[in-house]
């Protein structure tokens, strides 16, 4: 193999490998900064509440970084805590400090959705 084709193929698979391991630091820092050991995702910029969309969107992070035991985590939490039983859908917030931390029993769409994208 010629020089010049060895330092195109040596560049190439440089080149292709930098940005995983970006996306791999960045979903690690992710993690670090939102998501709890429970597999809850906070909102630092509204008290620490969660909300399916945030669930739903870690989900399929997860799944983009082929992390299998932080994907279990984060559906483990959304399933125990935030489905509504009754017709499957999940409760759209959850406010840890709040004496009933799923007051409003309604759900999003727009979680759902991500949830049930990040399950197939």
């Amino acid at each position: 193999m010629p020089l010049r084709a060895l330092v195109a193929v040596i560049v190439t698979t440089a080149v292709m490998l930098v940005p995983r391991a970006w996306a791999d630091t960045a979903w690690e820092r992710y993690k670090a900064r939102f998501m709890m050991p429970d597999g809850r995702i906070i909102d630092t910029a509204n008290g620490n509440v969660s909300h399916t969309e945030g669930q739903g969107f870690a989900m399929l992070l997860a799944v983009a970084n082929n992390d299998r035991p932080a994907f279990d985590k984060l559906w483990q939490w959304t399933d125990s805590t935030l489905r509504d039983k009754s017709n499957g859908l999940f409760y759209w917030r959850y406010n840890p400090v709040a004496p009933d931390p799923i007051a409003d029993k309604n759900n999003a769409s727009d979680g759902d959705t991500l949830i049930a994208w990040a399950l197939l």
